[in-house]
């Protein structure tokens, strides 16, 4: 009976670096060693991914701003020429398509940060470790209380309190922040009763009181409330500090 021949090894089997190659990789196949590298090049691996991930969220967050400024017109410039408008609506709406959660976030903390003011950051900044900043509002209300209209609003300290530039301006400061949603309007802060006494005292509130009272024959009232970092401000402070 004539036996079938089996197919001659190749050189580079009989070869030695052949042959301590197959070796050695029989050995560490089943190895400890073999599972400690593969998962050493996993986590590699895994770094550089995150890594490309955070480098492709900045490509996009780049060419977000450049594409928005590609028709020629700045944020908050006037329109010059016809279809401008139209041509950033277009690009906002192609961007609104494509983006993702941390260009979307970006673009929204950008726009912003660039309506803040030096002395609104100083604000934001003092009320950034949780802190409430108390403030009134002065009503003149109608003897039957049928009739009530604000005359003094977000009355504070905060213009002492934080440093203010332009310290006549607090009330304006705060009003805009709250408008932008980075503050929230809370209760009054009980232990602040001395706080709110001061700065409804000042001279320019009781010249307001008594304005009031005389002449157009209406009682005033505070409002008290107090101003604390919202849940948007405090993640756009989190994302830009």
């Amino acid at each position: 009976m004539k036996k079938d021949k089996l197919p001659a090894p190749s050189p580079v089997q009989n070869s030695l670096p052949g042959l301590l190659g197959q070796t050695l990789g029989s050995f560490l196949s089943g190895s400890a060693y073999m599972r400690k590298a593969l998962e050493k090049a996993e986590e590699i691996e895994g770094r550089l991914l995150s890594h490309l991930q955070q480098r492709l969220d900045h490509l996009q967050a780049r060419d977000y701003q450049q594409r928005l400024t590609a028709t020629g017109q700045e944020p908050g410039q006037l329109i010059e020429h016809p279809g401008a408008l139209v041509n950033r609506m277009n690009v906002l709406r192609e961007l609104a398509i494509e983006q993702n959660a941390p260009v979307a976030r970006d673009a929204l903390f950008n726009a912003i940060l660039d309506q803040l003011t030096p002395d609104e950051v100083r604000m934001l900044t003092a009320l950034s470790d949780g802190s409430g900043c108390p403030y009134s509002h002065l009503e003149a209300v109608s003897r039957i209380g049928s009739r009530r209209f604000r005359v003094m609003g977000y009355i504070s300290r905060a213009s002492v309190e934080y440093g203010l530039t332009l310290s006549e301006y607090a009330p304006f400061y705060l009003r805009r922040l709250v408008a932008l949603g980075l503050l929230d309007e809370r209760e009054d802060l009980r232990d602040s009763k001395n706080t709110y006494e001061i700065f409804e005292n000042s001279s320019a509130v009781r010249h307001a009181c008594d304005e009031i009272s005389q002449h157009h024959k209406m009682s005033p009232r505070f409002i008290r409330g107090s101003l604390m970092l919202s849940t948007l401000g405090r993640d756009f402070w989190e994302a830009s500090t």
